[in-house]
């Protein structure tokens, strides 16, 4: 009988869940993000867009880390984007859609399981 009553719905625990999720981390990495000057700049294709990413500092660690230090119970990765338009952060074939060459998504999923 004990069991019966602690027994809960899967909506029960996702909105448990939510109600203690006070702190999250979201990240939008765009077309001026780690610029240091007021300079925008226009990437025209994947490559040079995902060049400036990286010298931007993209890090999947630094924002797992980050994330841990602030104790955010979660991490949203949203869509970049440039003069492109919105670039999906993983690999895809899907036609019409841009996506990066680089699994960035994939990259900070591992560095949170690792944790």
């Amino acid at each position: 009988m004990a069991r019966e009553a602690n027994a809960q719905t899967p909506e029960q625990r996702v909105e448990q869940w939510y109600t203690s999720a006070k702190v999250g981390l979201m990240i939008h990495w765009g077309m001026t993000t780690g610029q240091t000057n007021d300079d925008i700049a226009a990437y025209y294709n994947i490559a040079d867009f995902e060049a400036a990413v990286s010298a931007g500092g993209w890090s999947a660690d630094k924002w797992v880390d980050e994330a841990v230090r602030i104790h955010a119970k979660y991490i949203t990765l949203c869509s970049f984007h440039s003069v492109m338009g919105y670039i999906k952060p993983w690999q895809s074939s899907i036609p019409g859609t841009m996506g990066t060459q680089r699994d960035y998504l994939g990259e900070l999923i591992s560095a949170a399981r690792a944790i």
